[in-house]
């Protein structure tokens, strides 16, 4: 059974993954991606019904979280610069900070990690 979340969210999903490309097209740096990725997801949320409330600069033990929406960590990078591939050593590492970050978050706000 699908929740009424879950329905919002696949309503809502796919123009914010296009308006998501279109600022990554549009190139710029991660500050400008970050940015204008702040406004789609505030305004998808809105008409959502939803109050999105991030967490910028998260401090955690290994470093700073880019953005922290509730308990999902939003790391940034500069459009372009991960492949579309995991193999790659760029996504791979990547990977690896994002889940050290969620294994911190974890701790921090003693929650599960698998929730």
């Amino acid at each position: 059974m699908i929740s009424e979340f879950e329905e919002r969210a696949c309503r809502y999903a796919p123009a914010v993954a296009r308006a998501l490309l279109q600022a990554a097209r549009a190139g710029g740096t991660e500050a400008d991606f970050r940015r204008e990725a702040a406004r789609i997801l505030e305004g998808a949320g809105l008409e959502a019904g939803l109050t999105l409330v991030p967490r910028d600069e998260f401090s955690v033990a290994r470093g700073r979280v880019d953005s922290l929406y509730n308990r999902v960590v939003l790391e940034y990078k500069r459009p372009g610069t991960l492949a579309p591939t995991n193999r790659t050593r760029v996504n791979q590492n990547v990977i690896a900070q994002v889940q050290g970050y969620i294994l911190e978050v974890a701790r921090r706000e003693r929650r599960e990690v698998s929730r």
